[in-house]
């Protein structure tokens, strides 16, 4: 009778049902600021702020102070439409369109070294040992190959593993015999005057065989492979400014390139010389210029370039940046009826400097049942699990999601905001659950960024965790099981009470106590075959249970005939051999100790350091052979052969090769405003000594931080690119400020009164960019750096290097105003649009200011303004420390180019200087892009005219475009655009050529009767076809199908 076990059976004792048990609420723990706001409209006023418009006379007084004025565009609107083509050439320290310069007369060359043969030599990979091993014979041989072509041999006798002196090996037509420790080399150079093919010259490194010879024993080894290498390589380490761009934004790339080259017993990265090719590419993979650039005397180059205004490149920056934290920082445990609490903080700061306040936080929480594994546990099983050949998706089905709560509130003063999450209840199977915070914070301006954080609670103190010593066994035979009681950090925990559970077509349950010292075995043997559940539980001092599941664990019926392992395996098992060094980084000329754990005695071995370079790391490789017992005894049979194997990776430190950089600014005030100038100090020293380092090459990098923020672009010292770890290539086989104060870096405009207000114009990302500058002899170097005007951080980052050393330092500035305006425009606006300008009023003082806030604007309405005014303004008071935000209602005139300029500055003040900043903007219009067509259809007979009326549209945009009336003899005349938009189509897709050729050739006869002028001639459409064909047949592969 055959038993059916569906997998709706497959349940647990303490299966959960839908009714859950645990619970959480959210409250709002802000001290400083309680109000909470649950509508989704955003107030951008408080209301305590009084806004009033300015008159006329007070906008005329607070322009006229402007140090610039607002100039509208040329009547030419279309010509800021206008896209260029391709890029502009790129501005380097140097461009060549020149051959590679000659080799220099003392240069050393082999004449007996023919062209094919240094043909394959560039061809070859960077690989350093080969080892493989095989045992076809009396004799066991392993050989170990060098990339130049030298190979070692060890040949040991097969059954003790003993060396085997006088043994003749032979490859290539060359022999020698081994030395007392069973080593051979040969060196395996081809005579120079044979010229081989590059398809001969692979296939000799394939066909190569290894024969070894002693007496009547004969071992021979096929394949033997030459891997490809080079004595000297190059390495690169390339890098740009900040990694996102706008169109029409410069590019600096900048680069250092080494020629890896032996000396002695390493490879030292040295100045490589030459000239360099590089191809720009778009984000479509399209090619937007070639050209060269020579490397300097440090073996670094630098180019840079303007981006088209057509790339597809476009971004929003970040005004401030967000985190988010659990406190406090503790375990988290869950009980049935007694509540708990974590608090959620989230926080706001701007880039600007300042805090990000009443700002509108939304909160999203959900908990979901997850899975834990202790500290270094990890060979355990916790939590649910099942057999590996099995797959069931029950663990997905029991996975439990709460649903989502959410919260609203404003940050503090301090740009923070905290939720109090308050849980309680413990389901009935035991889970931990982990809580997801979602912190959504949308400022004055409308810019919203999110932050998250998480924490785990534990179900019980403890966690039960087991491993079966087989996968699955046969009936009648015992399932042995280790089982483990351990806290939340993995640490063992004795006298525990475990119960075991097995549930399936043979239940039984069993009881153990735990152990500190290690794990408790757990035997039981099922007397029926089948599949089965198994449970371990445990229970803390509280009462708490946690439980650790296994499903379908298979026990077989016991029919079949038991597995015969004496003869089945025709090969030798190979062992592990632990290497323990005496450290775990070394120095330079420091002394290495090895520990050897060998898994038999007595035993030969080899020992195989795998090195280009000692630094950063070296591999060993150790192999030893013998002889042990064999594991079912026969008569008169001796013991069988035994190998192990095993490496380990050394660290060697790198610290002679690091130079320390130090930056910092002369200026003492660190306060920066815009347009000022600053000095950059770099001092490079030794890492060691702290020795000055002359004649060392620096790279200076001044950039936004908001920028970076984006995308997360960092850094780093190229120390870790040319001295970097290398994998084993041993193969075996088988701010304080005050209110009226001044400012800093130069600008003293606040101690007079009433000054012109400086517009902000420059807005460059990229404050410095300094390529290369030398160390003097004290190992410093001074850049003077005019400011840009954006009100940000930057980041400043300095790479040292010179022929062997490399150092990498940075720091960071902000940029600020005791009072600033922040305008947040739309990127572009379409004639007829309305928009709500925002603009962000920020006082960084410690007094309340009335301030005045104005916008003038060129091509542009403002349709706050009571008349017909360009210029809009208000009065506003900004208590200390606080933000405000002012909305702009505007409209277009024209298409083109609007100017904005936005003005906010103190009230006339004679106890107290002026405070001001100005900033001016422009944004494009765009035409309106929709046209709309009308179709008519009819037929002309017996010579009469057809009496079509055309009636114009309503709402029409008079300004723009006409009407136009096309007649012809086909509907299929009309296909015309889509065959400008195939035939217009700038990149090359297998999909668009053939795309194109497909429509083109279909439509041929149309083409040709209705000419259409955006069309090129027959005879060039002709001369395209032809090309794209030749294109898709150099594309199409033997079977067919395209590439």
């Amino acid at each position: 009778m055959q038993r059916m076990w569906s997998e709706r059976e497959q349940t647990f004792k303490y299966e959960q049902s839908q009714s859950y048990k645990f619970d959480f609420n959210i409250d709002e723990v802000n001290e400083m600021n309680n109000e909470t706001t649950t509508d989704a409209e955003l107030v951008p006023l408080d209301d305590d702020l009084q806004q009033q418009n300015l008159t006329p006379d007070q906008l005329q007084q607070l322009f006229s102070r402007v140090s610039s004025e607002l100039v509208a565009e040329s009547t030419d609107d279309q010509e800021f439409f206008k896209r260029e083509a391709t890029i502009k050439v790129p501005k380097t320290s140097k461009i060549i369109q020149a051959p590679f310069p000659s080799p220099p007369s003392d240069r050393q060359e082999d004449v007996d070294i023919h062209i094919e043969h240094v043909k394959q030599l560039a061809k070859k990979e960077a690989s350093s040992l080969v080892i493989e091993r095989y045992s076809p014979n009396e004799n066991e041989v392993d050989h170990v190959q060098d990339p130049d072509g030298t190979l070692t041999t060890w040949v040991t006798d097969l059954m003790i593993g003993t060396p085997n002196n006088q043994a003749t090996v032979s490859i290539s037509n060359q022999k020698k015999e081994t030395d007392q420790q069973g080593l051979c080399t040969i060196k395996r150079y081809r005579p120079g005057n044979i010229q081989k093919t590059e398809e001969e010259e692979e296939e000799d490194t394939k066909n190569e065989i290894l024969i070894v010879e002693k007496g009547d024993d004969l071992c021979i080894q096929v394949n033997i492979h030459s891997y490809r290498s080079t004595d000297d390589a190059y390495i690169w380490h390339v890098f740009n400014d900040r990694g996102l761009y706008r169109p029409k934004e410069e590019v600096h790339i900048k680069g250092y390139v080494r020629l890896m080259k032996i000396k002695g017993e390493a490879k030292i990265p040295t100045y490589a010389q030459g000239i360099i090719d590089y191809i720009i590419y778009g984000s479509h993979s399209e090619q937007l210029q070639q050209s060269k650039v020579e490397l300097n005397n440090y073996g670094a180059f630098d180019i840079y370039f303007t981006l088209p205004d057509n790339v597809n490149l476009e971004f929003r920056k970040p005004e401030y940046v967000v985190s988010s934290m659990i406190r406090p920082p503790l375990a988290y445990y869950c009980y049935p009826t007694v509540d708990q609490y974590a608090i959620a903080s989230c926080e706001g700061k701007l880039f600007v400097g300042g805090y990000l306040n009443d700002a509108y936080v939304r909160w999203t929480v959900q908990a979901t049942t997850t899975t834990f594994t202790p500290a270094n546990q990890y060979g355990y099983m916790f939590g649910r699990a099942q057999s590996f050949c099995y797959y069931s998706s029950y663990d997905r089905k029991t996975k439990i999601s709460y649903p989502k709560k959410h919260f609203q509130g404003k940050t503090n003063s301090k740009g923070q905001h905290e939720i109090k999450i308050t849980y309680h209840g413990v389901e009935q199977e035991p889970r931990p659950i982990i809580v997801h915070t979602l912190a959504t914070i949308t400022d004055l301006n409308y810019q919203t960024q999110e932050t998250k954080a998480d924490f785990l609670m534990h179900p019980c103190a403890y966690y039960v965790g087991f491993q079966f010593v087989k996968n699955y066994v046969k009936k009648v035979e015992p399932v042995q099981t280790k089982v483990i009681v351990t806290d939340i950090d993995g640490n063992l925990i004795d006298n525990i009470l475990v119960r075991c559970e097995v549930i399936g077509y043979d239940e039984q349950t069993l009881t153990i106590v735990s152990l500190n010292k290690g794990a408790v075995n757990i035997d039981y043997t099922p007397k029926l075959d089948g599949r089965y559940n198994i449970t371990h539980s445990v229970k803390d001092e509280q009462g708490r249970l946690a439980m650790s599941y296994y499903e379908n664990f298979y026990v077989s019926g016991g029919y079949k005939k038991e597995i015969q392992h004496d003869n089945e395996n025709s090969f030798i098992p190979t062992d592990s051999i632990t290497i323990i060094p005496n450290a775990k980084k070394y120095q330079p000329d420091d002394l290495c100790e090895l520990l050897i754990l060998a898994p038999f005695s007595p035993a030969n071995g080899l020992l195989i350091i795998d090195c280009d370079d000692w630094i950063p790391n070296v591999t060993v490789h150790a192999e030893l052979t013998g002889s042990i017992p064999r594991e079912i005894e026969v008569i008169d049979s001796p013991h069988r052969p035994a190998t192990a194997i095993g490496s380990v990776s050394l660290k060697v430190s790198t610290d002679i090769y690091k130079l320390n950089v130090l930056i910092n600014t002369k200026e003492t005030n660190k306060m920066y405003t815009p347009s000022s100038i600053i000095h950059i100090d770099v001092n490079v020293v030794q890492y060691l000594d702290n020795a000055s380092v002359d004649k060392a090459e620096v790279c200076l990098i001044v950039v936004d931080e908001a920028i970076l923020s984006l995308t997360g672009h960092k850094l780093e010292s190229p120390l870790n690119k040319f001295y970097h770890n290398r994998s084993e290539n041993i193969r075996h086989h088988q701010n304080d400020s005050e209110g009226c104060g001044g400012g800093g870096g130069g600008d003293d405009r606040s101690r007079h009164k009433f000054m012109a207000i400086a517009v902000r114009l420059n807005f460059n990302p990229l404050a410095c960019w300094t390529p290369s500058s030398i160390t003097d002899s004290s190992g410093r170097v001074s850049i003077e750096v005019k400011l840009p005007d954006s009100l940000t951080r930057y980041r400043v980052w300095a790479l040292a290097t010179n022929d062997k050393q490399y150092g990498f330092g940075e720091m960071s500035f902000t940029i600020q105003l005791l009072i600033m305006v922040r305008p947040s425009l739309p990127r572009f606006l379409n004639y007829g649009d309305i928009a709500n300008f925002s603009v962000i009023l920020q006082n960084q003082t410690d007094q309340a200011l009335l301030l005045h806030a104005s916008l003038r604007a060129t091509n542009a309405k403002l349709l706050a303004s009571q008349t017909n005014q360009q210029a809009v303004g208000y009065s506003i008071v900004i208590q200390p420390s606080k933000r405000a935000a002012l909305k702009f209602p505007v409209t277009t005139i024209h298409s083109g180019i609007a100017r904005f300029q936005f003005v906010v500055s103190t009230a006339k003040n004679e106890t107290c200087a002026s405070l001001d900043d100005a900033t001016e903007l422009i944004l494009p219009i765009f035409t309106p892009a929709t046209s709309e067509a009308f179709v008519t259809y009819g037929d002309i007979y017996d010579e009469q005219a057809v009496l079509q009326p055309i009636k114009i549209p309503k709402n029409i945009l008079a300004q723009f475009g006409e009407v136009s009336v096309t007649t012809s003899s086909t509907a299929l005349a009309s296909l015309t655009d889509a065959i400008i938009s195939l035939y217009t189509y700038p990149y090359e897709c297998t999909e668009q050529l053939s795309s194109g050729l497909l429509g083109i050739q279909s439509l041929w006869d149309v083409l040709q009767a209705f000419h259409c002028k955006e069309l090129p001639d027959i005879s060039i459409l002709k001369t395209k076809l032809e090309s794209d064909i030749n294109i898709l047949k150099g594309r199409q592969y033997p079977n067919g199908g395209f590439g």
